[in-house]
């Protein structure tokens, strides 16, 4: 059997949601590992229809030898070793705690800007599905693993595209239940099963994740004589709406899409309405214009969302004259 080779890791995430598909109603909560875990578990958690969330662990590499796990932490002081690794490297005691020391000031860096976006869903009673892109020796996944548990989870399932057979072996008996979409012998490193394995920046995570905590609605936005279809996304106690207009060929990669997420990271609704290939736009200017309008009060975003805003007021087309005027002013 041909080994998989995923596209990205949407694609991995639409595949691996298909093969969770049963864990519906177990009352699931995807915990994406960032930050290249979180878009695998965004599309699990849009298949499931379950909330999404992150469990921070870091690795601890070895001193001499830091692409080799000796160990991973997580939140609330989980801390998990690889014995193996330790012993391969002859990693002293000393030299581990010199490793974990500076990995906590990350992890705790981390958590700050994360959990400042999206509060930590509990996971009391509940299934915590935990997902990565992709799993190489396993010891960042027990230490999740110890983490969800700690935190009161009933069931803890390990899900990822890929992984090597020994290491889904040493998951099993520390999960409930372990899903991977292939495990390859030769497995060599998690980015050779991907086409486009490009690194996942913070903020992209950041993005994710409070996007996923939107209310999406299906909407009809009426323009003139016209009905666009639309979505509306609405975060928690949103401090304004931004509409865009999205041509036919737009994509949820476009500039577009990107500045819709960023906004609803910055507390703001946003409505994406969609051109379709028998509107004209010339006959209805209004109807393809951007227009942000900002209102007092509201959370999240901080200062980066505020300092600046633009707003785009549509008008009318008059005779012998432009249809949009631009005022920008600082908040």
């Amino acid at each position: 059997m041909q080994p998989l080779v995923f596209r990205d890791r949407d694609d991995a995430g639409e595949r691996l949601g298909a093969a969770l598909e049963g864990l519906r109603d177990d009352d699931p909560v995807v915990l994406g590992l960032p930050r290249g875990g979180v878009p695998v578990a965004a599309r699990v958690a849009e298949a499931l229809g379950a909330p999404l969330d992150v469990i921070v662990v870091r690795k601890l590499g070895a001193p001499t030898q830091p692409e080799l796990a000796a160990g991973a932490i997580g939140e609330d002081g989980a801390r998990v070793t690889n014995p193996d690794v330790l012993r391969l490297t002859r990693t002293t005691a000393a030299e581990l705690g010199h490793v974990e020391a500076r990995e906590r000031t990350v992890l705790q860096r981390r958590l700050e800007r994360l959990r400042a976006v999206r509060p930590r869903e509990s996971l009391t009673g509940r299934t915590a599905l935990l997902v990565d892109d992709g799993i190489a020796t396993g010891a960042t996944m027990r230490a999740a693993v110890h983490v969800a548990r700690a935190h009161g989870a009933r069931k803890v399932v390990v899900a990822a595209p890929v992984a090597p057979p020994d290491v889904v072996d040493m998951l099993r008996r520390h999960a409930d239940a372990v899903v991977v979409l292939d495990e390859p012998a030769q497995f060599e490193a998690v980015g050779r099963w991907y086409k486009d394995f490009t690194p996942v920046r913070d903020d992209e995570v950041l993005r994710i994740i409070h996007d996923a905590m939107a209310v999406h609605t299906e909407v009809l936005v009426k323009a003139g004589e016209v009905l666009l279809p639309g979505t509306l996304s609405v975060p928690p106690r949103p401090r304004g709406v931004v509409v865009f207009a999205h041509g036919s060929g737009s994509s949820r990669r476009s500039p577009r899409s990107i500045h819709a997420h960023s906004l609803t990271v910055c507390a703001s609704a946003n409505l994406k309405a969609r051109r379709t290939s028998s509107f004209d736009s010339r006959s209805h200017p209004s109807a393809s214009t951007s227009v942000g309008l900002r209102t007092p009060g509201g959370s999240g975003g901080g200062d980066s969302c505020s300092r600046s805003w633009r707003r785009k007021v549509a008008q009318p087309a008059q005779p012998g004259g432009g249809g949009v005027e631009d005022e920008k002013r600082a908040a």
